[in-house]
């Protein structure tokens, strides 16, 4: 598996405390929402998951930044060294932006829906009707939704 990236964005001014996270997979990635958004996160009420790649946070209220260093949840963050690190990105001043690598993932919080070439599909009668546009190689053509390489099986977490 390859690493996974995304990014945050600070929601209080838009000029600074800008993220690039860098996960060691999209489990781990996964992991680490679960974190940082369920009570007692001191992060829960000020990170906004926008889709698997953008979270925000206002850094107003308390910067991830902090993830690590932060006394009261030292216990939780201990579980991502090694596995999780955070590079502070540029602010607006002109400088460079970090370009993530684009990554088709699926959606683990989308409500138990299959995604396959952007098409949501949540029945193997939805994932038949794709089979003219996968090809007839039976390595593209899943026999029931939630196999193959092309198609996932989410879980809300």
């Amino acid at each position: 598996m390859s690493p996974f990236y995304a990014y945050v964005q600070n929601v209080a001014d838009d000029n600074t405390w800008r993220f690039l996270l860098t996960f060691a997979s999209q489990d781990v990635c996964d992991e680490w929402w679960r974190v940082v958004s369920t009570p007692p996160s001191p992060w829960a009420s000020s990170m906004t998951r926008i889709n698997p790649q953008f979270y925000t946070h206002n850094a107003n209220l308390i910067n991830i930044w902090d993830f690590f260093t932060r006394g009261d949840f030292v216990t939780s963050s201990r579980a991502f060294v090694g596995r999780f690190f955070l590079t502070l990105l540029n602010d607006k001043g002109g400088r460079d932006l970090s370009i993530i690598p684009h990554t088709y993932v699926t959606d683990n919080i989308s409500g138990n829906w299959w995604v396959s070439l952007d098409i949501p599909c949540r029945t193997n009668s939805d994932l038949a009707s794709l089979s003219p546009l996968l090809g007839s190689s039976s390595a593209r053509s899943p026999t029931r939704a939630g196999t193959g390489s092309l198609l996932e099986q989410t879980s809300s977490p």
